[in-house]
């Protein structure tokens, strides 16, 4: 047994308690004090059990309401707490929606309803206000003397914000009665570490009876409300004006808090904009971007600040349930603004639509404005808990759903959904700091604590050092947990026990407590001390598990692990039937030990009995009559009957004849008979008495005989839990299922076979989602990881391990999965990197942007140059996922680094893929070298022999237009582009004609923006009739030549057409055709130059040269191509026939497998299923293999100018050495290859027989030497 420093701080404080007494606190208060003790049945209790936000608190029935008028006589019901181990709450205005934060079930209630002073001083300009007020009365108060208090339309955060930061920084002093029933003044200058943790650190340090308050001035102010209908226009302009006000409003006395309103079940869509100026009237403008939209109904008037406070009240619905919960996210940048908050909007649509069938729900999402000013304002005042920075403007969620029944299985529906809601909002904000990591940083994101919903941990998103402080603040005032630990009960079904949360001292991990309260129940000692006793002994995994124990002459306290009542999901139903069989054949299990192995009878075998883990296991409690049938003076015989609730569930023998009657029938038959009764409680939800035993609604037909032989009416009939167990477990029976054989064999997965290991990972992965999850994620997934990483699981269990990831909340993935991903991406297991690939998609929004920037991409690039197609090609895939969390030295460093590979890859797949890759990444490349890159790539991809390689480059330019400059685009792609014009291939000349065209519009546009001529006018005449001197640059004849004379006016006269054009061209739906039809006429007049063209035409460049244009006018013509290059769709066809080609073209932009058309296919290497692979003579030894050594820069963005400068530095004529590239990829010299070869020298050609025949082609990664210098060979100087 560990000592006692193993138990938990809150056993600890329970057994160091004083000792109860026989009154509970309610009678002490009433005894010992004049403080007013409100008690059931009496009209003053009902109506205080009223005045809660949410009917849910209302339904919780606290044993008294103490209603103290002054701070001593709280710390008088203080003292009283500490006499009693009673579970208490505190009660303020009761807006807080979640059950046992306000409110109270068999406890005393405290409620501050007559701390309700609101005393002004003028002269010091405060106001002390008491915890019983609402803000409506704390303005009405305050009506008329020209002054205001900061508190709120929601909770901390107001309307006045902006000026005055948070409600809690407006504090100046609290009153506090501290956990010892002492009573301080809290300022920052006598107590500042309490001062600090009481500005949002909740109920921990004690109660608070009055805060005096910094008052500010204030005359009549305007405001009101904006209602919109939300459609498709309304919703995408109203989210746009959120953003935009919290970024760009700069007038502080103005503010606004837009809530998205849903009712569901009539399908109306509604966006309530709560809008306020401090100041009779805004300035003009201030809410343009809203009353531009068209409200509906326009509420907003000048008014008073109490008027506008109490008139919002319409918004509290009465007579509902409430949920609420939070997410703070950051504002996001005017150009992300759109898709960031339509994704937000839609993603509350989707979720609330799932509990769109419950009576009376509404959902409303209310969209907070935190701007800077806010958090400079907080810190200028002294700060707080929450400690919001000026590093960014943020937006404060508040989430809400109301319904009107509060049924158990309605609460646990909306429940879910309200967690589902909250944790989409949490992954989009991650997201999205993760993106933009550079300019956002490590994001500080917490919780507001007036909107969390309980499952939320406000305290773990607060920064270290104050999360820090508040514990340790916490330990000082409260060493006893007062407050940690009797505010924090477990609601459970009628028990001898008091079930607490608790925490272990030893590691902080979570624990619960048993707790009996020895004087109050003597008559039921011995149960608790006979259930101490066989926990103590017991050892089986279907028992709960015990940490420690402490007995002492008032108390009894059992610390387990950490468990909830199995109650909880039977009441809400959110069991399916597969999780209840599974659950059912553990407690059989369980069962059967105690009756066969230990000779023992349970003796109280329900639902109340048993409890689920944190791993989600049902583990079997409830041992208070548990009995060895070998023990004549058991405590079953004489105490059976004392068990809470017993009568229920007693066999009907035992209620004819006694618990005596046990000795006369078989010692199995009473444990048979309530599992019998717990088989029908657990699929119908409860069991009200015998009646019931043997009814099967609900039960599974496969179950029916089985069951109904568990609860004969004849003890001797009934079959034992042994044989219900044997009998589920046989072929086709009711326990024969995949969920129960898979979670048997993961405890010895790592010793079976591999044939067995197979089988085992081939039925988890066809597993329903109907999992449970906490077993999966506790049990199975810590197994299944340590198969992949070192038992061998393989490419099965990690599929699986993603399949279970999807149900794990961001916090569980990073912990448990992310670290044995990034390791895994170091495996040289090609089939893991592969399957890691391929699930890549799946997990990289989880991933940290320094995970994937500064861990897993320096793994992930061995994949470009691995010797298996099938790596390489889904290592250049994964490019497109992670992009985004790649900086920018990164991409265009070490990644253009390896892309530059496989750009010249010998598979045509990987070559073409490439381009499409560089063609989607393109934005995210750096300015300065972007053009270049895509340039040189595409014109090179422009030669490849592989169709489909050619028909993704002319996409891929039509799509990047944007990219490039005029120049560029006039003198460096269109020429290139021109020769597939012509191509044998019809795919390519179509879509060439397309990019022709983006072109075209593009530099016409230029064109129809510049003057119509740049030359001086023609000069006079000279005096004496001499000839007017020739234009500079123009060819003079000679003295001797009239038709030299002649023929020069000529060339200049063409020059000037040429200009004058130049300036005229329009863009029009007919450019196209008129460009084709001027081309015959101008390269006749080149053919005909003469030895003074030269001259021309460099005139010709000077007069032509464009001008910029308008940064618009080069993004409309792409728009079209640019969405077609971006679609997605089904991979494309290796077909050599037209129509394969033809659905190429409709879905290129799908990053496919593809095959080369061309001869000798069968030099395709294959790997892990490829459909091609080499001949094994075509390989080369490694020995002999000839490798290129890469040059590369510091990974900054690369040099191209130097980099073409060495490449004509090593030009060699006779091209001795080098591999051949693929046909077409070097350039052809004259006399063949494409149209505008032959205007190029043509290159010294390689004999032919110098060279060894190949039969797998290979594509060398050293630029061909072609004689032109125009960025062919980007990807082998980088």
């Amino acid at each position: 047994m560990a000592g006692r420093t193993f138990l938990a701080v809150a056993v600890v404080a329970l057994a160091t308690a004083v000792a109860a007494q026989e009154q509970n606190t309610c009678d002490v208060v009433a005894e010992q004090t004049a403080i007013e003790v409100l008690k059931p049945l009496t009209l003053e209790y009902n109506a205080e059990q009223q005045e809660y936000w949410s009917t849910t608190n209302s339904l919780l029935k606290p044993t008294c309401i103490l209603t103290p008028s002054t701070a001593d006589e709280v710390a008088a019901i203080v003292a009283a707490l500490r006499s009693t181990n009673e579970t208490f709450a505190v009660k303020s205005g009761g807006h807080n929606p979640n059950n046992y934060w306000a409110s109270v079930d068999g406890g005393p209630l405290i409620s501050t309803k007559k701390l309700n002073e609101v005393l002004f001083d003028a002269e010091t300009g405060t106001v002390r206000v008491g915890p019983g007020n609402r803000w409506d009365e704390v303005a009405e108060a305050l009506d008329g003397t020209g002054y205001t208090a900061v508190g709120g339309r929601i909770g901390g955060l107001s309307f006045l914000s902006a000026q005055y930061g948070w409600a809690a920084n407006s504090v100046l002093e609290f009153t506090l009665v501290l956990p010892n029933a002492s009573v301080v003044a809290v300022r920052e200058d006598n107590y500042p570490d309490i001062f600090m943790v009481l500005k949002g650190g909740g109920n921990n340090y004690g109660i608070v009876t009055s805060f005096l308050l910094q008052a500010y001035r204030q005359g009549d102010i305007w405001g009101g409300t904006f209602w919109f209908d939300a459609n498709d226009e309304t919703t995408p302009a109203i989210l746009q004006a959120v953003r935009d006000f919290t970024e760009y409003n700069t007038d502080h006395k103005a503010a606004l808090i837009p809530t998205a309103e849903r009712t569901l079940a009539t399908l109306v869509d509604l966006w309530i904009v709560f809008a306020f100026y401090d100041g009779p009237e805004p300035p003009a403008g201030t809410f343009d971007n809203f009353t531009s939209i068209g409200p509906f109904i326009n509420t907003a008037k000048t008014q008073s600040m109490s008027e506008l406070v109490s008139g919002n009240n319409w918004a509290v619905l009465e007579g509902s349930a409430y949920q609420i919960g939070t997410e703070t996210i950051p504002l996001p940048s005017a150009a992300d603004g759109p898709e960031f908050m339509g994704a937000l909007y839609d993603h509350w649509v989707a979720t609330s639509n799932k509990v769109q069938g419950e009576p009376g729900l509404i959902a409303s999402m209310a969209l907070q404005p935190a701007p800077r000013r806010l958090a400079a304002v907080a810190r200028a005042k002294g700060g707080d808990l929450i400690d919001l920075d000026e590093d960014a403007d943020r937006l404060v969620i508040e989430l809400n759903y109301s319904f009107l029944y509060p049924d158990d299985f309605t609460y646990g529906r909306v429940e879910r959904t309200m967690r589902d809601t909250y944790g989409g909002v949490r992954d989009l904000a991650r997201n999205y700091t993760d993106t933009h990591a550079e300019e956002l940083g490590n994001l500080y994101l917490p919780l507001f604590a007036n909107d969390a919903f309980h499952a939320q941990d406000y305290f773990a998103r607060l920064r270290p050092e104050k999360a820090a402080l508040a514990r340790r603040v916490a330990a000082e005032l409260d060493p006893e947990g007062l407050f940690r630990t009797r505010t924090d009960k477990v609601d459970v079904d009628a028990s001898i026990w008091t079930l607490y949360n608790g925490t272990r001292r030893e590691d902080g991990s979570n624990c619960s407590i048993f707790a009996f309260d020895a004087v109050a129940n003597k008559s039921r000692l011995p149960l608790a001390k006979n259930a101490l006793k066989k926990l103590r002994t017991m050892r089986h995994p279907g028992v709960i598990k015990v940490l420690d124990t402490v007995e002492t002459d008032s108390y009894i306290y059992i610390a387990t692990e950490r468990v909830v009542p199995l109650r909880w999901n039977v009441r809400r139903k959110s069991l399916t039937p597969e999780t209840i069989k599974w659950g059912l054949c553990a407690v059989a299990r369980t069962v059967k030990f105690i009756n066969e192995e230990g000779s023992s009878i349970h003796g109280s075998l329900r639902v109340a009995s048993i409890y689920t883990s944190e791993s989600g296991e049902w583990k079997l409690g409830g041992f208070e009559i548990m009995s060895n049938v070998k023990d004549d003076e058991a405590v079953i015989y004489t105490y059976g009957s004392l068990v809470p609730d017993s009568g229920r569930y007693t066999p009907p023998e035992l209620a004819k004849s006694g618990w005596d009657a046990i000795k006369r029938s078989p010692h199995t038959a009473v444990d048979s008979y309530n599992l019998g009764t717990l088989v029908f409680e657990v699929f119908n939800g409860d069991f009200l008495g015998a009646d019931q035993a043997g009814q099967t609604k609900g039960v599974p037909p496969s179950m029916h005989a089985s069951y109904k032989r568990l609860v004969n009416a004849n003890p001797k009939a009934r079959i034992t839990v042994g044989a219900f167990l044997e009998q589920g477990r046989r072929s086709g029976g009711f326990f024969d299922s995949t969920l129960i054989k898979l979670t048997e064999g993961i405890d010895n997965l790592g010793v079976k076979s591999e044939e067995e290991k197979e089988r085992f990972l081939d039925d988890l992965d066809q597993l329903s989602d109907d999992f449970p999850e906490d077993f999966f994620k506790m049990k199975v997934l810590p197994e299944l990881l340590k198969a992949v990483e070192f038992g061998g699981g393989g490419p099965k269990a990690f599929s699986v391990v993603m399949k279970i990831s999807t149900k794990l909340s961001d916090d569980d993935f990073t912990t448990r999965v992310q670290p044995v991903v990034v390791r895994l991406f170091a495996n040289p297991d090609r089939a893991i990197r592969v399957c890691l690939l391929d699930n890549l998609p799946l997990m990289i929004d989880r991933l940290p942007q320094k995970v994937v920037n500064d861990k897993i991409f320096p793994q992930i690039v061995s994949g470009f140059t691995d010797v298996a197609p099938v790596v390489r090609e889904q290592t250049l895939k994964s490019v497109l996922t992670i992009i985004n969390k790649l900086s920018d030295r990164t991409i265009n460093g070490e990644l253009l680094k390896y892309l530059a590979k496989t750009a010249n890859d010998e598979q045509p797949g990987i070559r073409t893929n490439t381009t499409i890759c560089l063609g989607k990444i393109a934005k995210n490349l750096g300015a300065s070298s972007r053009s270049k890159v895509l340039i040189a790539a595409f014109t090179r991809s422009l030669r490849d022999p592989f169709v489909h390689a050619r028909n993704a480059a002319l996409l891929a330019l039509a799509a990047t237009a944007e990219y490039f400059s005029d120049e560029d685009c006039a003198s460096r792609i269109l020429p290139v582009i021109c020769p597939s014009l012509l191509d044998k291939e019809k795919l390519v000349r179509d879509q060439a004609n397309k990019a022709m065209d983006v072109y075209l519009q593009k530099i016409r546009a230029v064109a129809s923006s510049m003057p119509d001529s740049v030359l001086p006018p023609p000069s006079s005449q000279m005096a004496d009739g001499a000839a007017a001197a020739p234009r500079m640059s123009t060819p003079q004849p000679s003295s001797q030549s009239a038709a030299a004379s002649w023929a020069g006016w000529a060339i200049s006269s063409f020059t000037n057409q040429l200009s004058t054009a130049a300036g005229q061209m329009q863009t029009t739906a007919g450019s196209n055709g008129t460009a084709r039809a001027a081309s015959p006429s101008m390269a006749t007049g080149g053919g005909k130059a003469t030895p003074g063209s030269s001259s021309a035409s460099t005139l010709h460049r000077q007069v032509v040269k464009p001008t910029q244009p308008p940064a618009s006018m080069s993004r409309t013509s792409s728009t079209a191509v640019a969405e077609a290059f971006f679609k997605e769709g089904p991979n494309p066809s290796a077909a050599g026939d037209e129509d394969g080609e033809e659905e190429f073209a409709d879905a290129w932009g799908d990053m496919g497998d593809m095959n080369d058309e061309n001869d000798n296919n069968d030099d395709d290497f294959s790997f892990g299923g490829s459909s091609t692979s080499p001949p094994s003579t075509a390989r080369k030894e490694p020995a002999k293999k000839t490798t290129t050594t890469m040059t590369f820069d510091d990974g900054s963005e690369p040099d191209f100018a130097g980099w073409l400068a060495a490449q004509a530095q090593k030009k060699n004529p006779g091209g001795a050495g080098g591999k051949p590239l693929p046909k077409g990829l070097a350039k052809s010299g004259s006399g063949s290859g494409s149209g505008a070869a032959g205007s190029r020298k043509a290159a010294p050609m390689t004999t032919a027989v110098s060279r060894k025949p190949v039969v797998a082609k290979k594509i060398d990664m050293k630029p061909k030497d072609t004689g032109d210098d125009d960025g062919d060979g980007w990807g082998d100087g980088w």
